[in-house]
This record gives C-alpha cells, sequence and structure tokens, in this order.
C-alpha cells in the first residue's frame, strides 16, 4: 500500500506536531543540530518551514522543506526526511518536487545522511557536495 506525503497547512502545525514531533527529533538528533524540534515547530506554524506527512494511521514519514532565495537561485532544500517503509513514500518526493516547482524552484536539494544517497539516487537525485560538521 503506497503512503503519500501530503503538505500540512501552517495553521494546522500545533494540531499535527504531537504525531510528528518524535520524528523530527529522531532526524535531528541523528543529523544537523542546526535547529531545535522547537526551531521546527515554530517555523511550520509561520510558514517558514513546510511540513510533509505521509500517514497510515499514524504519522510514517515526514520531510521538513525551506525555500531559499539566493542571488542566482530559488531552491527548495529538504533539510529532514524521515520515516518508516521508506518503499511506500519515498516516490512520492515528486510531490515536493512539483510544489517546488509551483514556487518558482530551479533546484531541489536534499541534506541528508550517506545512506540516502542509493534511493535517491534511483529518484534522479546525485551527489554533487559534501557536507562535514564539527561540534566545537
Amino acid at each position: 500500500m503506497n503512503t503519500q506525503l501530503t503538505p500540512v497547512p501552517s495553521i494546522d502545525a500545533e494540531k499535527v506536531w504531537p504525531f510528528v514531533a518524535e520524528l523530527v527529533t529522531d532526524a535531528l538528533d541523528h543529523g544537523s543540530s542546526r535547529v531545535s524540534p522547537n526551531d521546527v515547530r515554530e517555523g511550520v506554524g509561520t510558514g517558514r518551514y513546510q511540513l510533509w506527512v505521509a500517514w497510515r494511521g499514524d504519522a510514517q514519514a515526514i520531510a521538513v522543506t525551506e525555500i531559499i532565495e539566493t542571488a542566482t537561485t530559488k531552491l527548495a532544500s529538504i533539510f529532514i526526511c524521515v520515516g518508516n517503509q521508506m518503499e511506500d513514500w519515498l516516490g512520492h518526493l515528486e510531490t515536493i518536487e512539483d510544489w517546488a516547482r509551483s514556487e518558482g524552484c530551479s533546484l531541489i536539494a536534499n541534506l541528508a545522511r550517506w545512506g540516502w544517497q542509493r534511493p535517491l539516487k534511483k529518484l534522479g537525485y546525485k551527489a554533487t557536495h559534501v557536507m562535514l560538521e564539527k561540534k566545537l
């Protein structure tokens, strides 16, 4: 059974947060710590970030995006993407890609751990950079 990623309107962020808080926290604990779970919660509520959820009774998977404008391009950054039973929802990242195009983005970027390279390559993504971090 395929599960689609659906956007959560910012007005519904507080209602949905109890269902996604653990997934957000887990993703941030295993990845970058530039934002806190509370930063994500507030950002989704204000519309700075966009929350996408794959529901199957509860939140099976989530993605969090942000639109970033630079001097040369507008891009959609997927900075959280985590969940269970990836084969059910990963192909639906095209929903986010379609949304990004509709927002005028010419690029989509996924800040991800190494393990994401293989499944994302199947969807047309390619590694162009490596981000290395060191906590001070």
